[in-house]
């Protein structure tokens, strides 16, 4: 697929002043006129209503999205993209984050629409753009280049069922197996990129399962909620502590065994929905870490309703004097609408909050920039309950 523009694309004022203020994203409804032929997934070049070059994109007419902008006042090309994947790798290399990170985290790394994991020597791509999407082949050959033995697309997110773009995943460059082993700061996760959830693993919780380390005493008891394969859990068990982890997946269930066994510690394991449990027993520490339960903003109303009865079973489970850790990776819920729902659901479950340390959010590799706010979509509470 060509990096050259096909044609162009007349935007609004609106859409114009968009542009001049670094948005990425220019919506279907300010698009005046398109010039020449365009189709999904071309680059274009975009003008103002004077003619006035404002830079060049993607055409994508996907969702609520006309246009994703990639150059302001430049040109689009390969070498642009490369660059720009360079210096991301640059900015994670002096995080020191060890043998695996996020890559690019789309807008915040001017690659809008475009997610890269690396898992010590493989890649995992996400895309929800169709420009991406054409010429994902040329992005591998990029990451190639820096490094990944393997590159794999895990293109079957729910976005992109929300805004109806093809599911698929697979292999798309180099050899070897889609599975490694990665370390957290001493703790080991098997990861699989093709049969784990998202990209293979949640790397965005990274700082916050470190974090949890210290609220875990050798011999306290320990909940984990929507446990994953193990990541809080696996934490905690380090530590010493007794350990249940729930999850209703059968996935879940194999890899926490094969994680406990890599970490040489024992976790309790409940197969089952989270919403149906009933355990008749306390806790020193329960973390609830769920899937999105607003995955739009037409649901927000359910999801709230369903944040706040998740985080009032939490805090029902948590010993006098003891800790609740609780987190929402859903952009539609903010840090504060969050902190309103834990504060209902301890007058709910009858326990005194204190929240601690402020708030819990996503790891450096996943930077969040202020003109797109939804790049920064996860957010937690530690609470002490009595």
């Amino acid at each position: 697929m060509s990096w050259h523009p096909t044609g162009e694309v007349v935007v609004d004022k609106k859409g114009a002043s968009l542009v001049l203020s670094g948005r990425f994203n220019i919506g279907i409804g300010m698009i005046k006129k398109l010039i020449g032929p365009v189709s999904r997934g071309d680059i274009v070049i975009v003008k103002d209503e004077t003619g006035e070059f404002l830079g060049e994109g993607f055409y994508e007419e996907i969702g609520s999205v006309g246009v994703r902008m990639l150059a302001f006042k430049d040109k689009v090309s390969l070498d642009l993209m490369s660059e720009r994947i360079e210096k991301a790798l640059n900015m994670r290399r002096k995080m020191k984050l060890g043998n695996y990170f996020r890559l690019v985290h789309s807008e915040s790394d001017l690659l809008p629409g475009l997610i890269v994991d690396f898992y010590n020597d493989i890649a995992s791509i996400t895309s929800t753009s169709i420009g991406f999407d054409a010429r994902i082949k040329d992005i591998a050959g990029i990451l190639t280049k820096l490094g990944a033995r393997a590159v794999f697309a895990r293109n079957d997110s729910r976005t992109r069922r929300q805004i109806d773009l093809p599911l698929w995943k697979g292999r798309i460059a180099g050899e070897g197996p889609s599975d490694t082993i990665i370390d957290e700061e001493g703790v080991l996760f098997h990861v699989d990129v093709l049969k784990g959830q998202k990209t293979g693993f949640f790397i965005d919780q990274r700082m916050n399962r470190i974090y949890l380390r210290r609220y875990v005493s050798k011999g306290d008891k320990v909940l984990d909620l929507f446990s994953y394969t193990g990541g809080f859990g696996l934490h905690a068990a380090v530590e010493g502590a007794d350990v249940t982890a729930v999850d209703e997946s059968d996935y879940a269930e194999r890899e926490i065994a094969r994680n406990a066994e890599l970490n040489k510690v024992k976790i309790n394991f409940i197969k089952g929905n989270v919403k149906e449990l009933r355990l008749n027993k306390e806790y020193d520490v329960v973390i609830a870490d769920p899937p999105a339960l607003i995955p739009s903003i037409d649901r927000k109303d359910v999801g709230k309703r369903a944040y706040l009865m998740l985080n009032t079973k939490a805090m029902s489970m948590v010993r006098k004097g003891g800790f609740a850790l609780t987190f929402s990776c859903s952009q539609f819920l903010s840090q504060e609408e969050l902190k309103i729902i834990v504060i209902k659901a301890g007058s709910k479950a009858r326990r005194e909050i204190k929240l601690l340390n402020g708030t819990l959010g996503q790891s450096p590799d996943h930077p969040i920039d202020p003109k797109h706010p939804w790049t920064g979509y996860l957010k937690g509470f530690v609470m002490s309950c009595t």
